[in-house]
């Protein structure tokens, strides 16, 4: 009878155990899932200040084909920037202006997109972590395009106008203009870019840019935290 009763109580403490035990492994879950969310969000506010660093660098518009800021279409397409900017000089000028004025407007973009990271709970960042590649990146720009936009265009404006770009600008617009009215093809420059609007075509190019280099940094972020041995980052599996 005693050994019985020894069973019985055996029995419902082993039973009592098992949720205790399921609790305890996914309390250890969400602990990690905490931890790499946390390391998600520290990293990201470190790529984004690596990607607007490299972007503001002497180049890094200008140099950089995938994101290379063009004369505002029509205007590119009728000099045949695209065919040889050599054959145009002052085209050629211009757009070296234009790139330039992005890089050193760019650094201003940093910290309002740091500060958006920095103002997301474990919650939100560990939502943003379970998306696709470039989740955290679309949500940044959803939400602070915007502003991204309103820190970087007046500088974006300052620099195009002490550079005599926008002068430029609109000496080569009348002069285009000239050419293809002697041609007879004058409507080819319908719906150009006004000289009071290059700063914006330039400072929406330039904003345009830094996303998609903050997206392939997401990326990189990701294959790292996806790494199996996360200790070298300092995300403990325990």
């Amino acid at each position: 009878m005693r050994r019985h009763l020894w069973i019985l109580a055996a029995s419902l403490l082993l039973s009592a155990c098992a949720p205790s035990v399921n609790g305890w492994q996914q309390l250890a879950r969400d602990k990690l899932q905490q931890s790499v969310a946390a390391e998600f969000g520290r990293q990201l506010g470190r790529g984004i200040g690596t990607v607007v660093t490299a972007l503001g660098a002497e180049g890094g518009y200008l140099d950089d084909p995938l994101i290379r800021i063009l004369l505002p279409p029509p205007l590119g397409l009728v000099i045949g920037v695209a065919r040889d900017l050599q054959a145009n000089p002052e085209a050629a000028a211009l757009e070296i202006l234009m790139n330039r004025a992005a890089e050193q407007a760019i650094p201003g973009a940093g910290p309002v997109l740091q500060e958006l990271v920095a103002g997301l709970d474990s919650r939100e960042m560990a939502i943003l972590l379970e998306g696709d590649g470039a989740a955290a990146t679309d949500y940044l720009r959803s939400r602070a395009e915007g502003a991204v936009l309103a820190a970087v265009l007046p500088e974006v404006d300052r620099k195009l106008e002490e550079s005599g770009a926008v002068a430029a600008y609109r000496d080569l617009i009348e002069l285009e203009k000239e050419v293809e009215t002697l041609k007879g093809q004058g409507e080819e420059l319908a719906g150009l870019v006004a000289s009071d609007e290059l700063g914006a075509y330039v400072a929406g190019k330039a904003v345009d840019g830094l996303f998609k280099h903050l997206g392939r940094e997401e990326q990189a972020i990701r294959e790292v935290l996806s790494r199996p041995d996360l200790s070298a980052i300092g995300v403990s599996k325990h």
